[in-house]
């Protein structure tokens, strides 16, 4: 069983990729509200659709971030 050290040095391992995850989200999300509310929109489209699937990834990733760290959380308080 892990000490309470441990598992908040695991804690930290799993939150500091979520804040990277939710920073591009954000910022590929933006990027997709430009590209479309542009006037060349329709020559747009492949890039869109690149910047879906990455967003798509990251947010899975910060899914995954998000579960280990609830699971952490959850042995710390309950040990």
């Amino acid at each position: 069983m892990k000490t309470p050290t441990e598992l908040i040095n695991d804690l930290k391992y799993v939150l500091d990729p979520m804040e990277d995850d939710a920073d591009t989200i954000f910022d590929y999300a933006t990027m997709i509200g430009v590209l479309t509310a542009g006037p060349d929109a329709e020559t747009a489209i492949d890039g869109i659709n690149r910047l879906m699937i990455v967003i798509r990834d990251r947010a899975a990733n910060l899914q995954r971030s998000h579960n280990l760290a609830s699971q952490t959380v959850s042995r710390l308080a309950n040990p």
